[in-house]
């Protein structure tokens, strides 16, 4: 898969391209599922992405069904 070059996301591809191990700090849920897909096997979360996350759900759950 190409990624934008220069990015996260690029930079890992390359990494593990060329056989070394790489570990990055996840800024969200979602992006700590698409690089552990990666193969990335070091990945903290940062506490505001599970904040984040929490918060976006509880409020999803207390909405009223349109």
């Amino acid at each position: 898969m190409a990624y934008p070059a220069g990015g996260t996301f690029d930079i890992l591809a390359r990494a593990f391209a060329a056989g070394v191990e790489a570990g990055v700090l996840a800024p969200s849920v979602a992006d700590f599922h698409r690089l552990r897909k990666m193969g990335v096997r070091y990945l903290p979360m940062v506490i505001s992405g599970l904040i984040g996350t929490a918060l976006h759900s509880a409020v999803a759950g207390a909405r009223e069904p349109a």
